[in-house]
C-alpha cells in the first residue's frame, strides 16, 4: 500500500518540477513555435496536478481504499516522467537558439510534439483521477458533484488556450492564407462559435473557419488555373492584378473556389482556343466534355474569368448561362435579355422569342458560356451567338451534344481525372486543413489509400478528404479505406452508382458530427438543380422539421458543418449577405439517398418543365399510405391542379415557388394535407386567390406569398390559422387591404408587405398581433395611414415605413410601443412628428413624441426640413439606448445639429444626400463606441476632423464625396485607427493618399480607392501589413510595389 505522506512528497515533487518546466517553455517559444502548444497544455495541467496534491494531502491514513491512491500515485510518477523528457527537449532547444536549419528544426519540433502528446494523455486522464480520490472519501462524497463541475470547467478553459495556441500557430505558419472580406470574416467565427457550443475538436472548426474564409470578392485575374497549397497562400490568385474593364463587366465574374489544382494544362488549352479567331471571323463553338465532379464548369469559370480572353472579347458582351437537365428555356432567354441590357420580351411564343434573340445577336460579338448542357434539343434553343467574331462554350457530359454544336477536334478539351500527384495535393487541402507539415506520420500511408480510391476524381476528393477532418486514429481511416473498397463493386458501366457509393460515405459521416446535419443535406434537393438557396429559404424548409432549435445560430452551425465536408457552397451575393449551392453531383446524391429510403418521406421534382401535378404519385398512395413529409414542385408549369386528390396526412412543408402559370389552389388538394406547417406559393405571378379552404390547415406555420402579383385579397378564413408565426406578403402589389381577421392570428411574428402599392390602410384588428415582432412596410406607397391600435404591438422590435410617400401622420398611440428597437421612416411626409396638431389634418391626429420610444436603438430617417431634423436631434437626445442613427435626403441641412453630440452611446452613424453639409463637426470624434461611419454623397464636404482617434471603429466610408481632396494626415499617423478594417474612399474628389507611418491601422483588411483622382500611392502604404486587398482605379497605382508582399493585393477596376 502507498502511504499517504509518499504521495504528498512525491506530488510536491512533480509540482515543483512542473513549474520548472512551464518556465523553461516560456523561454523556449522564441526559439521554436512548437513549444506554445506544450506551454498552453502545461498551463491547464497545473491546476489539476494542484487538485490531485491537494485531495491526497486531506486525505487521512486509512488503510481500507488502496487502489485510487496507487492510481493517483502512478498517474503522478508518469507526469514526472514526461515532465524529465520535456525538460530534456525543452533545454535543447533552449541551448540551440533559433535554428535555420529547416531538418533540424522539424526534428526538434517532432520530439516536442511527442511529449505534447504524452501530455495531453496524461490531461485525459486527470478527471478519472481526481473522481478516484474523491470517491475514496467517503465523508467528502457530497462534493463529487462540485470537484467534477471544477474540472470541467478547467478543462474548457484549457480547450480555450489550446484553440487559441493553435490559431496563433496557424497565422505564423500559413500568413495569410485562407482569409476573406471582412463580412465572410465574421460569419466564419460566428459559425466557429456555434460550432464549438458542439464539438472541441479543433481540427474541424477550423476546417469551417477555412470554408468561409475562402471567398473572396473575386475579379478577372491572368492565373486562376493554380494556386501554391503550400504555407504561402491559397487564394492569392484571387487577388492579383486584372486587366482594364468598363464597370458593367465587373458584376459578371464567377466565383471561383480555391485552391484549382491540376488544370494548369487544360486551361491554356481552352484559352488558347476561344482566343485563336479574330475579331470578324465566322462564329464558332468550343467545348469542354467529362463526367459529373470533373471539373468542367470550374475550367469554363476560369477561362471565362481570364485576362486572356477578357482582352480577346474587349468592346463585346460576356454572357453565362447554366443549363443545367432541365431547362427553364423561357427564363434563360430572359437572361439572355438581362445580360445583354435589353428590355424585356413579353412573347408568349417561344419561337418568336428566339429570332428576336437571335437577331440581336447578329449584331453583337459576343463570348457566350452554355454550361452543362444534356441534350441537343436544348443545344438548338441556346445557340445564338452567330455575330461575327462570336465564340460559344459548350460543357457537357454527352459526346453528341459537343458535335451537334461543330466542335472541331481541335477546340474540344476532355477533362478527365487528375494525376495521382495532384489528387494527394487536392486531397490533402481538404483533409488536412493545416497544411501537409502538420499530416501525422502515422496516417500518411493511409491517407494516399484513401486518395487513390478517389480515382482522381476532383468532387471525390474533395467531399472524401473534407470527411476526414479532425480524423486523427490510424483505425478511422482504415475503416474508411474498407468503406470505399466496398463501394466500388459495380460493373464500370455503373459509373454514376459507383461514384455515388463513395461520395455517400461523407453523408455517411455526419452522423459523428451532428445526426441532424443530414436532414439538413437531403433538403437541398427541393430546390432546382443550380438554384441559389438564401438564407430564409433554409429556415422555411429546415424549421418546421425542428432540425433548427434557434433560427440563427443552428443555421449557421449546419451550414458552416456543410459547407466544412464540401456537400455545399457558399455564395458571396451582396455586402451583407449569402447564399448557398450544391453541386448538381451532390444534388443527385441527395436525391439517390431519398429514393432509396423507406419509407419514402420526400417527393422531389423541382424544375422539370412539368404541366400537371405528377400521375405516377397520385397512383402510388392511392393503394399505400403516405408517409410523405416534404413536397416540392417548384419551378414548373404548372397551370392548375384543379382535380387533383392527393391524401399526405403527414405532409409539412410545400413547395410551389415559381410557378408562374399557376392561377388557383384548389379547395381539394389542401383538404388531403390538414397537418401542413409551410406552404410556399412565392413568385406565382397569376395566383389571383386564396380558397376559403386555407383555414383548414391548423398548423401552418409558414405562409409565403411573396411576389403574387395577382393576388387581390385574402379570405377572412385566413383567420383560422392561429399558428401562423410568418406571413409573408412582398411585392403583392394589387392587393388592396387585409381582412379584420388577421388579428386572429396571435402568433404571428413576421408581417411583410414591402411593395405593396395598392394597399391603403391596415385594419385596426392588427393590434391583436400582440407576438408581432417585425413589421415591414417600405414602398407601400398607397399607404395613408396607421391603426390607432398599433400601440398594443408589445412585442414590436422592428418597423420599416420607409418611401410611404402618402402617409402622413402617425398616430400619437405609437409611443406606447415599448419594445420598439428598429425604426424606418421618411419624415418629409409626416406632418407635426413632434406631438404637434397637424393643420392638414383638420385636427383629426396627432403624431408621436419620439423620446417615448425608450428602447429605441436603430433609427433611419429620410428627407425632410431643416428645422424637422434638429427639432429630431433634440428628441433623441432623450434616447439613452440609441445605437445607430442613419440621416438621408435632407438636402438643405448645412450642417450636423448639435443636440447629436449628446447621442454618446452611438455605434453607427451614416450621414448620406446632405447636399450642403461643409464640414463634419469635431464632437463625432467623442464618440467612443462608435464602430461604423458612412458619409456619403456629401457633395460640399470639404474637411474632416481627426476621426482617428476612434478606438472602436471598424468601418468608415467617405464615397461620393468630390470636395474631398486629401485625408488628414493624422489619419495615418502611427496609433490611427487601431481598430480600422475598412476604409471605402471610391468616388471621391482624393488626388492623394497620405504617407503612412508604421503602425497606423493595424488591422486594415480592405481599402477602396475606386474612381478617385490619386495619381500615385505612397512607398509608405506597406506598412499596412493585414492588409487583404486594395481597389485601385488603374494598374499603374501598384506598379512601384511589384517586388513586395503588396503586390498580389491589388484588384484594378479600370475605372477612372
Amino acid at each position: 500500500m502507498v502511504e499517504p505522506v509518499a504521495v504528498s512528497i512525491a506530488g510536491k515533487g512533480v509540482s515543483k518540477l512542473l513549474e520548472q518546466v512551464m518556465e523553461a517553455t516560456k523561454i523556449a517559444i522564441n526559439c521554436n513555435e512548437s513549444c506554445k502548444v506544450l506551454h498552453a497544455l502545461l498551463k491547464g495541467l497545473q491546476p489539476l496536478v494542484d487538485l490531485a496534491v491537494r485531495q491526497i494531502s486531506q486525505s487521512n491514513s486509512d488503510n481500507a481504499l488502496e487502489s485510487p491512491r496507487s492510481a493517483v500515485h502512478g498517474w503522478l510518477d508518469e507526469i514526472e516522467g514526461t515532465l524529465k523528457r520535456a525538460a530534456g527537449e525543452v533545454n535543447k532547444c533552449i541551448k540551440k537558439q533559433p535554428d535555420v536549419n529547416p531538418l533540424s528544426r522539424y526534428n526538434t519540433g517532432r520530439r516536442i510534439l511527442d511529449v505534447t502528446k504524452s501530455v495531453n494523455k496524461l490531461l485525459e486522464q486527470a478527471g478519472l483521477v481526481v473522481l478516484a480520490v474523491t470517491l475514496s472519501e467517503s465523508s467528502r462524497a457530497k462534493n463529487i458533484e462540485k470537484m467534477m463541475q471544477e474540472h470541467h470547467e478547467m478543462m474548457q478553459k484549457l480547450h480555450e488556450m489550446i484553440q487559441e495556441e493553435h490559431e496563433m500557430l496557424e497565422q505564423h505558419e500559413m500568413r495569410e492564407n485562407l482569409r476573406a472580406t471582412t463580412q465572410q470574416i465574421e460569419f466564419a467565427n460566428f459559425t466557429q462559435e456555434c460550432l464549438q457550443q458542439n464539438y472541441e475538436t479543433s481540427c474541424v472548426t477550423s476546417a469551417i473557419k477555412s470554408a468561409f474564409c475562402n471567398l473572396l470578392p473575386l475579379r478577372p485575374s491572368d492565373n486562376m488555373s493554380r494556386v501554391d497549397t503550400g504555407a504561402s497562400s491559397s487564394s492569392s490568385c484571387a487577388r492579383e492584378l486584372i486587366v482594364n474593364e468598363d464597370p458593367h463587366k465587373l458584376t459578371d465574374i464567377q466565383q471561383v473556389q480555391q485552391p484549382v489544382i491540376g488544370l494548369d494544362n487544360f486551361t491554356m488549352r481552352l484559352q488558347q482556343s476561344i482566343t485563336s479567331s479574330s475579331i470578324d471571323a465566322e462564329p464558332r463553338c468550343v467545348g469542354v466534355r467529362g463526367m459529373g465532379g470533373a471539373g468542367k464548369t470550374l475550367l469554363a469559370k476560369i477561362a471565362y474569368n481570364s485576362m486572356q480572353v477578357r482582352e480577346h472579347f474587349k468592346g463585346g458582351e460576356l454572357i453565362w448561362l447554366t443549363v443545367s437537365q432541365t431547362p427553364n428555356i423561357k427564363g434563360l432567354y430572359d437572361s439572355f435579355c438581362r445580360q445583354l441590357r435589353l428590355k424585356e420580351m413579353r412573347v408568349a411564343d417561344l419561337g418568336e422569342y428566339r429570332t428576336r434573340l437571335y437577331n440581336e445577336f447578329l449584331r453583337r460579338r459576343v463570348f457566350l458560356v452554355l454550361d452543362d448542357v444534356w441534350n441537343q434539343r436544348v443545344l438548338e434553343q441556346l445557340d445564338l451567338a452567330k455575330g461575327p467574331g462570336s465564340v460559344t462554350l459548350v460543357t457537357t457530359r454527352n459526346q453528341p451534344v459537343l458535335k451537334k454544336a461543330g466542335v472541331i477536334d481541335e477546340d474540344e478539351v476532355q477533362v478527365g481525372v487528375l494525376s495521382e500527384e495532384d489528387s494527394w495535393e487536392l486531397f490533402c487541402v481538404h483533409a488536412f486543413p493545416r497544411g501537409f507539415s502538420n499530416i501525422p506520420f502515422e496516417l500518411q500511408g493511409v491517407a494516399k489509400l484513401v486518395a487513390n480510391e478517389c480515382k482522381g476524381l476532383p468532387l471525390a476528393l474533395k467531399v472524401i478528404g473534407a470527411s476526414m477532418v479532425g480524423k486523427t486514429m490510424p483505425p478511422e481511416w482504415e475503416f474508411q479505406l474498407t468503406c470505399l473498397r466496398e463501394s466500388r463493386q459495380l460493373p464500370e458501366k455503373q459509373e454514376e452508382e459507383a461514384l455515388f457509393g463513395r461520395l455517400k460515405l461523407s453523408y455517411d459521416n455526419l452522423d459523428n458530427d451532428n445526426p441532424v446535419s443530414k436532414e439538413c443535406f437531403l433538403a437541398f434537393a427541393a430546390f432546382p438543380e443550380d438554384h441559389v438557396v438564401t438564407r430564409e429559404e433554409l429556415i422555411k424548409l429546415w424549421k418546421p422539421q425542428r432540425l433548427l432549435d434557434d433560427p440563427t445560430r443552428s443555421l449557421y452551425f449546419c451550414v458552416g458543418l456543410l459547407i466544412a465536408r464540401s456537400l455545399i457552397e457558399l455564395v458571396h451575393t451582396g455586402v451583407n449577405s449569402f447564399a448557398c449551392k450544391v453541386h448538381d453531383v451532390m444534388r443527385d446524391l441527395a436525391l439517390h439517398i431519398i429514393e432509396g429510403q423507406k419509407p419514402i418521406t420526400c417527393l422531389y421534382q423541382p424544375g422539370k418543365n412539368l404541366v400537371e401535378f405528377p400521375g405516377d404519385w397520385i397512383r402510388t398512395y392511392e393503394t399505400q399510405p403516405c408517409e410523405v413529409r416534404k413536397l416540392s414542385l417548384m419551378e414548373n408549369d404548372l397551370t392548375t391542379l384543379n382535380g387533383v386528390t392527393f391524401s399526405a396526412p403527414k405532409l409539412e412543408v410545400l413547395l410551389l415557388a415559381r410557378n408562374e402559370k399557376l392561377e388557383a389552389m384548389p379547395k381539394q388538394l389542401l383538404k388531403g394535407i390538414e397537418n401542413l406547417k409551410v406552404l410556399d406559393l412565392s413568385k406565382c405571378d397569376k395566383l389571383i386567390s386564396l380558397p376559403r379552404e386555407i383555414g383548414n390547415l391548423r398548423q401552418l406555420t409558414y405562409l409565403d406569398l411573396d411576389g403574387c402579383y395577382s393576388l387581390k385579397s385574402l379570405p377572412k378564413e385566413i383567420g383560422k390559422l392561429t399558428q401562423l408565426t410568418n406571413l409573408d406578403l412582398d411585392a403583392c402589389e394589387n392587393l388592396k387591404s387585409l381582412p379584420k381577421e388577421i388579428g386572429k392570428l396571435t402568433q404571428l411574428t413576421h408581417l411583410h408587405l414591402v411593395r405593396c402599392g395598392r394597399l391603403k390602410s391596415l385594419p385596426e384588428a392588427v393590434g391583436n398581433l400582440t407576438q408581432l415582432i417585425h413589421m415591414d412596410l417600405e414602398l407601400c406607397y398607397g399607404l395613408m395611414k396607421l391603426p390607432k391600435s398599433i400601440g398594443y404591438l408589445q412585442s414590436l422590435q422592428w418597423l420599416c415605413l420607409r418611401d410611404c410617400d402618402n402617409l402622413k401622420y402617425l398616430p400619437c398611440t405609437m409611443g406606447d410601443l415599448k419594445s420598439l428597437q428598429h425604426l424606418s421612416l421618411n419624415v418629409s411626409t409626416i406632418n407635426g412628428l413632434w406631438g404637434k396638431r397637424s393643420r392638414k389634418l383638420d385636427g383629426q391626429a396627432f403624431t408621436i413624441g419620439i423620446c417615448q420610444l425608450a428602447t429605441l436603438t436603430h433609427l433611419h430617417i429620410q428627407g425632410g426640413q431643416i428645422c424637422e431634423i434638429v427639432e429630431l436631434c433634440y428628441q433623441l437626445s432623450k434616447l439613452v439606448n440609441l445605437k445607430s442613427f442613419h440621416i438621408y435626403d435632407f438636402f438643405e441641412l448645412g450642417m450636423l445639429p448639435d443636440a447629436i453630440q449628446s447621442m454618446v452611446c452611438l455605434e453607427e452613424l451614416s450621414v448620406c444626400f446632405c447636399l450642403r453639409i461643409k464640414i463634419i463637426p469635431s464632437f463625432v470624434t467623442l464618440f467612443s463606441k462608435l464602430r461604423m461611419l458612412k458619409l456619403e454623397g456629401l457633395s460640399s464636404l470639404e474637411s474632416l476632423p481627426a476621426l482617428n482617434t476612434l478606438k472602436m471603429l471598424s468601418t468608415l466610408s467617405i464615397t461620393m464625396c468630390k470636395s474631398i481632396k486629401k485625408l488628414p494626415n493624422s489619419f495615418t499617423s502611427s496609433d490611427a485607427f487601431p481598430s480600422l478594417k475598412e476604409l471605402n474612399c471610391f468616388f471621391s474628389g482624393l488626388v492623394e493618399f497620405p504617407e503612412v507611418e508604421d503602425g497606423a491601422m493595424p488591422k486594415l483588411q480592405i481599402l477602396s480607392l475606386e474612381r478617385t483622382n490619386i495619381k500615385s500611392l505612397p512607398d509608405t502604404l506597406i506598412y499596412l501589413k493585414n492588409l487583404e486587398v486594395v481597389y485601385i482605379c488603374h494598374d499603374e497605382l501598384c506598379k512601384k510595389f511589384e517586388n513586395t508582399w503588396l503586390s498580389r493585393k491589388f484588384i484594378s477596376t479600370g475605372v477612372r
